[in-house]
């Protein structure tokens, strides 16, 4: 019995050793293929079980004195089979293609250049200040800082931001021509002389009234500050007809009515033909603001208009003289000055054309102021 005993352990441990080893076999092939990365394995695992039962009754063998007791232990043998299927996957290449709708590009926005306001075709920027041609006339140039501040419409120019504000306002001044009989009937403010143009004497008349909105601060400092600078542009301006003329400072010479003693009025001889038969006569009608010249017996008086110097009453004795006043004839300008002595004499100076009138001294004959 106890070879029986020892017989069946030994079978039992045979049975447990060979189930140990196939669970280890099984446990490194799952580790194997867990184990393999770089490929993709698609294991199917079949498992196949054939099971073989052999049964034994069990044998009683009675003796008188021995039982036998045959046990037969039915011994199950599993069989696994694993078939490992190994999928090799090529590595796939997926193409993406993107279909990107082409994309309309706007045309790029030009912004034109801001354009400064086209100035007047008569006035050009130099580097030296904004140049007016007036008219043909003369020549005027203003400061570079006046540029974008002035309006000019035919001979006058205005404050632009007056112009602006209301159409017509804001002139600071004009440019005039006068002939020698008109300037005896009187002309606007003028404080020069500009020159002389085709025999007429051109005249920068400032504006005497305001007729700009005085109620906008803006306005009124604008138009102050550029008639300010009049006084530094007007003495420059150059007469196109008459390049080397000066302009004339004339505001201390007046348009009013005769002004009291000393006066001019009536007839003056040349003073070295006194007692001929003829000698050339100048004629003062200063009520008028008119003058003539005679030259010989046959030709008729060359009229002119004059004006006196406002200073002409400080002329009354022989410590202080002065000229009397400009005379304006036949397209050129003269000044005269008188001396109350004995005898009463008068010198003409000519300031721009002939020298006809200046060739002489005259002496006053009488007080006749007729030009016939």
């Amino acid at each position: 019995m106890k070879r029986n005993v020892i017989v069946l352990m030994l079978v039992m441990a045979a049975l447990s050793s060979c189930s140990q080893k196939e669970n280890s076999s099984s446990s490194e092939l799952s580790a194997k293929v867990v184990a393999t990365e770089s490929q993709t394995s698609e294991t199917s695992t079949e498992t196949s079980t054939s099971t073989e039962t052999s049964t034994s009754s069990s044998v009683s063998t009675t003796s008188s004195t021995t039982t036998v007791l045959t046990t037969s232990t039915a011994l199950t043998t599993t069989t696994a089979k694993i078939t490992t299927v190994t999928a090799t996957t090529q590595p796939v290449t997926t193409i993406i293609t993107t279909t990107t709708e082409p994309e309309t590009t706007a045309a790029p926005e030009t912004t034109e250049p801001e354009t400064e306001a086209p100035l007047d075709p008569s006035l050009t920027v130099t580097d030296y200040g904004v140049v007016w041609d007036c008219g043909g006339v003369c020549t005027v140039t203003f400061p570079l800082s006046w540029k974008d501040r002035i309006y000019v419409e035919g001979m006058s120019v205005y404050s632009k931001k007056c112009w602006e504000d209301e159409e017509g306002s804001g002139r600071l001044f004009s440019v005039d021509l006068y002939s020698a009989e008109q300037i005896a009937q009187g002309t606007a403010s003028c404080k020069y002389l500009l020159g002389i143009s085709n025999g007429k004497y051109v005249f920068p008349i400032t504006a005497t009234d305001v007729n700009y909105n005085l109620q906008n601060p803006e306005l009124h400092n604008e138009y102050t500050n550029l008639a300010n600078d009049l006084q530094n542009i007007i003495p420059n301006i150059v007469c196109n007809s008459s390049p080397d003329f000066t302009p004339i400072n004339i505001e201390n010479y007046t348009q009013s009515n005769y002004i009291q003693s000393p006066h001019m009025d009536g007839t003056w001889m040349a003073h070295d033909d006194i007692g001929v038969q003829f000698t050339p006569l100048v004629v003062f009608d200063s009520a008028n603001r008119t003058f003539g010249f005679k030259k010989d017996l046959n030709g008729g008086y060359e009229i002119g208009a004059f004006w006196e110097n406002e200073n002409i009453d400080s002329y009354s004795n022989s410590t202080y003289w002065g000229d009397c006043g400009l005379i304006f004839m036949n397209g050129g300008i003269y000044r005269v000055t008188y001396y109350p002595s004995a005898p009463v004499t008068m010198n003409f100076e000519t300031l721009y054309g002939d020298n006809a009138i200046s060739a002489y001294t005259f002496e006053y004959w009488n007080d006749s102021k007729s030009f016939e």
